[in-house]
């Protein structure tokens, strides 16, 4: 009886030491966890498009959510750098291309507007926009970048990809404009125009491109007229309707054109040849009476 009684001391005794040794274990460990420190880490966890697509020569904003995904400590002085290598996006006028954050608190969030100017020669099905992130953990600082892709809307879109103006003309006359343009959607364009803002004659003002097919290239040469001489500036602006009834325009740029008076005698070509003509039979005529005098002259000295 003493030894079976003594067996299950040893025993519980034995599960109190098991049990201290796992709780102590449990609280080294716990404790252990909170001095734990690694890097935030900033990232894009999201974007959009205010106006669900990039369209040529049209202003955009970029919405990105910045999300510090430690749940431990904070990022501190966050700086967002955006960039595009296709050169056909840019800040819009008047912004950098970076953006200050400043704190971001653990598991925090921010959403962070990015204006964009829009290229008229936007062509492309998307566009690649670089995000970099730098920013300071626990003295340390750290960066990290993303790449993403913007959606372009561009069914049914004129693309202008050349325009070219004479840079002499003259009062009057004709000068050319060459325009190189395409189709890049799937459905004709049928209403796509030309207008000529600046001194030109009325037929001048405006250039019809006439239908437009789908998928097709243009080159083609046009004239304008200018009324006035000097340095006479122009602009040129496409206009069309697109595939959601919409009307869209795309300015082309501002040209200087060198116009010079046109040089033209006062007198018509007509009356300038009958002048000479008469100008000759008077000379004839002078010629015919000297003649006679000085045979008249010489008869009567005989």
């Amino acid at each position: 009886m003493n030894k079976t009684k003594t067996l299950i001391n040893i025993c519980i005794s034995c599960m109190m030491v098991m049990l201290f040794i796992f709780n102590y274990s449990g609280v080294s460990y716990a404790e252990e966890s909170k001095t734990l420190s690694f890097n935030s880490v900033v990232e894009v966890e999201s974007y959009s498009l205010e106006e669900e697509y990039l369209e040529a020569g049209k202003d955009a904003t970029v919405l990105l959510v910045l999300h510090n995904v430690n749940v431990d400590s904070a990022a501190k002085n966050i700086i967002l750098s955006v960039s595009s290598n296709s050169g056909l996006i840019y800040p819009l006028y008047g912004n950098d291309n970076q953006f200050f954050i400043g704190t971001l608190e653990a598991d925090g969030r921010t959403t962070v507007k990015i204006p964009l100017s829009v290229s008229s020669r936007l062509i492309d099905d998307y566009v690649e926009f670089n995000c970099s992130i730098t920013y300071e953990n626990n003295g340390t600082r750290v960066s990290n970048s993303s790449s993403l892709i913007l959606p372009i809307r561009n069914n049914d879109t004129v693309s202008v990809s050349s325009v070219d103006v004479s840079a002499q003309a003259k009062v009057n006359s004709k000068s050319l404009l060459s325009i190189v343009y395409a189709n890049t959607g799937t459905n004709s364009i049928n209403d796509a125009t030309v207008f000529v803002k600046g001194n030109v004659s009325e037929e001048s003002k405006k250039i019809n491109l006439d239908s437009i097919a789908a998928g097709k290239s243009y080159a083609k040469d046009f004239s304008i007229v200018f009324t006035e001489s000097g340095e006479q500036k122009i602009s040129i602006l496409l206009s069309y309707t697109g595939i959601y009834g919409e009307h869209v325009e795309s300015e082309l740029g501002d040209y200087i054109v060198n116009v010079s008076e046109e040089k033209e005698s006062w007198i018509p070509r007509s009356t300038e040849r009958g002048s000479f003509r008469m100008l000759g039979r008077v000379i004839s005529l002078m010629a015919f009476v000297m003649a006679s005098m000085i045979i008249f002259l010489y008869i009567k000295k005989r």
